[in-house]
């Protein structure tokens, strides 16, 4: 049986808000050519007039369709270093928010009257009132524009917002469990700079023979066992609101920061749960686990 349409997700979603990247017309592609080949690298070189805009590489800007050219480039170019890459959104989406960020590193958003410094920030004090007699926004009209015409300069500011991924961890991840109060761990574990492992109160985690790295942060709200060649290697930041016990051939060394070393309790091979080594902290106690 023939089908009027193929069933692919494009088509059957309602697209109220439009989609992330799409895919370009040949027209589209054209005019994204076309704007890269006259102004890829020219910049306004004066300001809007009624007329015309003189540009750096000595045309000039006298009609709307090379307006919208200039522009085009203009949107283009920031997207990458090189210079006039495909810009991978379109700035009149209404899910724009959602992917992008403003770059104004290099715009002068706000000016003191007085001396002309930009940017500045506003006196809380109150001294300087009203504000709009001794602050300007947008003095060069490079958010907004001087003309009616640039009123929407703000969006060539517009960049793609790319934060960083950083996977979840938890002790599920790592570690073994029965019961999911008691965990071992059950392989090397490194956590990354920007990973926080949490070890909830009324847990505990056993690490015998493997290598804990942390390069991010442990909060221990609960009971951690390092014992058996174990090894904790802390280059982060360590919250030991709970307890930890280092005994029987473990080792912890610390490069980081680690807090509350008074939950510490490091065997020193008086009694029958051997010694442990710590390095890098100093206010721990000797003892073995209960």
């Amino acid at each position: 049986m023939a089908m009027s349409r193929s069933f692919n997700s494009q088509q059957q979603i309602n697209n109220t808000f439009a989609t992330v990247k799409t895919n370009l017309y040949a027209s589209d592609y054209i005019a994204n050519k076309k704007a890269k080949a006259i102004f890829c690298n020219a910049t306004a070189t004066s300001l809007p007039t009624k007329s015309s805009i003189s540009v750096s590489n000595n045309k000039q800007i006298n009609s709307q369709e090379n307006l919208k050219l200039f522009n085009n480039a203009s949107i283009l170019k920031q997207q990458d270093s090189s210079y006039c890459t495909l810009y991978p959104f379109n700035t009149a989406n209404l899910n724009i928010n959602l992917y992008t960020t403003t770059d104004l590193s290099n715009v002068p958003v706000l000016q003191f009257v007085p001396t002309g410094a930009d940017p500045t920030t506003i006196d809380s004090t109150g001294i300087y009132y009203p504000l709009y007699e001794f602050y300007t926004l947008d003095p060069c009209g490079s958010l907004f524009g001087n003309t009616e015409c640039y009123k929407r300069n703000f969006l060539n500011y517009w960049v793609p917002n790319n934060p960083t991924n950083c996977p979840e961890i938890t002790l599920s991840d790592i570690a073994t469990t029965t019961n999911y109060l008691n965990w071992t761990l059950k392989d090397n574990v490194v956590i990354l700079e920007c990973q926080t492992l949490t070890i909830p109160s009324g847990n505990t985690l056993v690490n015998s023979l493997f290598t804990i790295t942390n390069d991010g942060t442990i909060t221990n709200n609960g009971t951690l066992y390092n014992y058996t060649s174990g090894t904790i290697t802390n280059n982060g930041t360590i919250n030991n609101v709970g307890t930890l016990y280092n005994y029987n051939s473990g080792t912890i060394t610390n490069n980081g920061t680690f807090n509350n070393p008074t939950n510490l309790y490091n065997a020193d091979g008086t009694s029958t749960c051997g010694s442990g080594t710590i390095s890098g902290i100093t206010g721990y106690l000797v003892g073995c686990p209960p």
